[in-house]
């Protein structure tokens, strides 16, 4: 396969993802080809690039950053659709957004949401507030998160009926019956 893509002419460069890349100040590619390659120990270089502080200081001296994370059809339409929501959201807030697209397979991508924030009140406020209007807007368009944080765990009543959380809830005692994991989150 690597040598049809070669031959193919279609791609400028083709390296096998175990090679270091060779552009070494192109960092999140170096965190990125590294993690594919299982290797999770560039992350905390990542953690660091992003917040400036190690992994153990980031709650106390990164500042804030929060996520949504959602799994959605790769489909060109659908790409763009859920970036007009963030661009519209961002302008109306005034709050930069960041997005990073992660093709999972040929059918779905891996949207993850990231709110940068430094730790005064006003901007603590507005991020949640925007994050607020990500949820509301993704949950419209039937964009719904792969993952809840602790004040929006109210929107699984949109997300599944009564009978999925109860089929759900049977699940979790059952894989979890002494109830160690996500306590009362999805639950």
């Amino acid at each position: 396969m690597f040598e049809e893509a070669k031959d193919s002419g279609i791609f400028t460069k083709i390296t096998h993802s175990n090679e270091i890349s060779s552009d070494k100040n192109d960092f999140v590619l170096q965190v990125v080809e590294h993690a594919y390659a299982g290797d999770p120990t560039w992350n905390e270089h990542m953690l660091r690039a992003a917040t400036g502080q190690n992994a153990n200081e980031v709650d106390s001296k990164g500042g804030g950053w929060i996520f949504f994370l959602a799994f959605i059809p790769f489909k060109g339409e659908t790409i763009v659709e859920a970036l007009s929501i963030i661009d519209d959201i961002s302008n109306q807030t005034g709050v930069k957004i960041g997005t990073t697209v992660n093709a999972l397979s040929s059918d779905v991508i891996d949207l993850v949401i990231s709110i940068k924030f430094p730790p005064v009140k006003n901007q603590i406020s507005k991020a949640h507030e925007t994050l607020d209007l990500i949820y509301e807007h993704f949950t419209y368009k039937g964009f719904y998160p792969y993952r809840l944080d602790i004040n929006h765990t109210h929107f699984l009543e949109q997300y599944y009926s009564q009978t999925e959380r109860e089929v759900n809830k049977k699940l979790k005692s059952i894989l979890d019956p002494n109830g160690i994991i996500s306590t009362g989150r999805y639950f």
